[in-house]
């Protein structure tokens, strides 16, 4: 909660990233998401993105994932500045 809190109210790119993370980390274990508040998906692909503008390479790097196991389902953000 605490980085989600960071995200919504300061605008930070390690909460944004994150929070939007954890939404896919715990996609379909029904168990976690009866403990674990996090954002729905739609929601987790705009901090990350978000993230992504506000230069967070981790942000990068779990689009990227995500795009690799076809779990992304938007346009890819400027990648280019990925080692």
């Amino acid at each position: 909660m605490e980085y989600a809190r960071r995200a919504y109210l300061d605008d930070d790119a390690d909460a944004l990233c994150i929070t939007g993370a954890a939404a896919y980390l715990h996609m379909g274990d029904s168990a976690a998401l009866d403990t674990l508040s996090v954002v729905p998906l739609d929601e987790a692909d705009i901090m990350l993105i978000h993230a992504v503008e506000l230069g967070s390479p981790d942000a990068r790097r779990f689009i990227r994932y995500l795009d690799q196991v076809g779990l992304w389902k938007h346009s890819i953000p400027d990648l280019s500045n990925d080692k």
